[in-house]
């Protein structure tokens, strides 16, 4: 069984040049206008889901209405 192998050793390694390696570590933009913006989308969705269910508990829940968990059955045959 003879085994084929694709590595070359006479092919070379290319390696990054240094202006590629300085632009991968410089500091970002700061985006600081997508991250309030986020924060405050966040914070108006939980507010809106917080104020209708309010709403629903203040003008259509009902607590004298008992939730039936168990029914009874009167023809058994």
């Amino acid at each position: 069984m003879s085994y084929k192998s694709n590595y070359n050793p006479e092919e070379k390694i290319i390696l990054a040049r240094d202006d590629a390696k300085d632009r991968l570590y410089e500091p970002k933009p700061n985006k600081k206008a997508i991250r309030i913006l986020t924060v405050a989308a966040y914070v108006l969705c939980v507010s809106l889901a917080a104020i209708m269910l309010s709403l629903y508990y203040i003008f259509l829940w009902d607590p004298s209405i008992k939730p039936s968990m168990y029914t009874k059955v009167t023809n058994c045959g």
